[in-house]
């Protein structure tokens, strides 16, 4: 059986990459909730997603487009996206 420092060093970057950014997303969704007393089915209404998406978001098993990220972050009136200029 493989350790986790061995199976993330088998994992390509750009995956590793996604990884981390979906945690990060998940984090955010948590602390979001947490800060305004929801619930998981509260906020998905108040965000206008189902629950299964937001479920889906937490558990790492979404790819969300960014119009959807946007929408949560208006409804949710809290920072979801953060911009930054590569060039």
């Amino acid at each position: 059986m493989l350790s986790i420092k061995e199976r993330i060093a088998q994992t390509p970057v750009e995956r590793r990459t996604m990884y981390e950014w979906q945690f990060g997303l998940a984090q955010r969704l948590c602390q979001i909730m947490e800060g305004a007393n929801l619930t998981q089915p509260e906020f998905a209404k108040l965000v206008g997603i189902t629950e299964e998406e937001l479920d889906d978001l937490l558990h790492f098993s979404a790819d969300p487009p960014l119009s959807l990220m946007a929408r949560i972050q208006a409804h949710s009136k809290a920072d979801l996206l953060t911009w930054v200029n590569t060039d």
